[in-house]
């Protein structure tokens, strides 16, 4: 069976967004970030994304290849985005030119079950706090994979569900990075 992998960035004080939508611009991206994101994607052959998340990433990597200052792993991880099967969670959109994007509109839980019980490799939600707070309180997030930024915001968006259950997690891997951010890994206490 697929495991189930939330993929966030969080500040100290556990928020994965500032106030306003889309507000992402304290995570420190940079080699460390880039390492522990490819280690954390090797074994995603799906990603599930919320609308908002869906057209920020829609915005910024179709147009890295053409862009002569990305990087190299930048050219690498929009080649993988490309590549992969993105799932977008929307009421509002259901058309993407985007390659192997498809849109679920409800009974989300029951969609990831689905593609859990498909061959391949991890489902990762990437970002999206709506999508990983309804996956949260339905228990099916398998694997929890975040960064830290050394970073207090105060107010934004909550890395936790509101109104979930208590889940017991068990450290699965850490790494402190140079730049001050740790990478973790925490799997669900079953």
């Amino acid at each position: 069976m697929r495991k189930v992998v939330l993929f966030v960035h969080a500040s100290l004080d556990g928020k994965v967004q500032g106030p306003a939508p889309w507000d992402l611009g304290w995570i420190r991206y940079g080699p460390d970030l880039e390492h522990f994101a490819s280690q954390t994607l090797a074994d995603t052959s799906t990603v599930i994304w919320g609308r908002v998340t869906y057209e920020g990433m829609l915005n910024h990597w179709p147009k890295v290849a053409a862009n002569p200052g990305s990087s190299d792993y930048e050219r690498q991880h929009a080649a993988w985005l490309d590549a992969t099967e993105k799932v977008v969670v929307s009421t509002t959109t259901d058309r993407s030119d985007w390659s192997n994007t498809r849109f679920v509109a409800r009974d989300v839980p029951e969609e990831v079950l689905k593609l859990k019980q498909e061959e391949g490799g991890d489902i990762t939600v990437v970002g999206s706090p709506s999508v990983a707070h309804l996956l949260m309180r339905r228990d099916l997030i398998d694997e929890y994979r975040l960064t830290v930024s050394p970073m207090v915001l105060g107010r934004g968006t909550d890395l936790a569900a509101p109104e979930m259950d208590r889940q017991n997690l068990q450290l699965a891997g850490s790494e402190a990075f140079p730049s001050g951010l740790l990478g973790l890994t925490y799997r669900r206490g079953r």
